[in-house]
C-alpha cells in the first residue's frame, strides 16, 4: 500500500547571526540559495555523509595509528628472527642419534635461554621495541 506524502511550506525563525554563518557557509561551499542549504542540512541529519571531512579524517587517523603499530611489530619480528639466526648458527652442532633426546631437552633450555637473551637485547634498543614487547606479554 502507498502512502500519499503532500509537501509543505513551513516557515520558523532563525537569529541575525545565524542567517551571516548561513550565507557565509552559502559562500563556502558554493551553494546557490539558503533553501538548497536547508536541504543539505536537512539531509545531513537524515542521511549523513560518509564523505564529511572529519569523519574521514578520523578514520585516516586510526588507520595511520595501526599501520605505524603493524610496522614496529614488524621491526620487532625482524629483530627477533635475526637475533635467532645468528644464535642458531652460532650454537648449532651436528649431533649422533644417540643423543637426539638429551639434544631436544637442551636445545628447550637453550631456546629459553635465548629468548630471555633477546629480551634483555631488547632493552638497549630504542624504546618502542620494549613497549611493543611489554604489550605483547601483556596480552598472552
Amino acid at each position: 500500500m502507498n502512502k500519499q506524502i503532500k509537501y509543505h511550506t513551513h516557515s520558523f525563525k532563525i537569529n541575525g547571526e545565524m542567517e551571516k554563518d548561513i550565507e557565509a557557509y552559502c559562500a563556502k561551499h558554493r551553494l546557490e540559495s539558503q533553501s538548497e542549504f536547508f536541504r543539505f542540512a536537512i539531509s545531513q541529519v537524515l542521511r549523513p555523509d560518509i564523505e564529511d571531512p572529519e569523519l574521514v579524517f578520523s578514520s585516516l587517523q586510526q588507520l595511520h595509528n595501526k599501520m605505524n603499530t603493524i610496522e614496529r611489530q614488524q621491526e620487532i619480528l625482524f629483530s627477533f628472527i635475526c637475533f635467532l639466526a645468528r644464535h642458531f648458527l652460532i650454537y648449532h652442532a651436528e649431533i649422533p642419534n644417540e643423543m637426539k633426546d638429551a639434544a631436544v631437552a637442551s636445545g628447550i633450555q637453550r631456546y629459553n635461554k635465548m629468548f630471555k637473551a633477546f629480551q634483555e637485547s631488547l632493552k638497549q634498543s630504542p624504546s618502542m621495541f620494549e613497549s611493543l614487547l611489554a604489550d605483547y606479554f601483556e596480552r598472552t
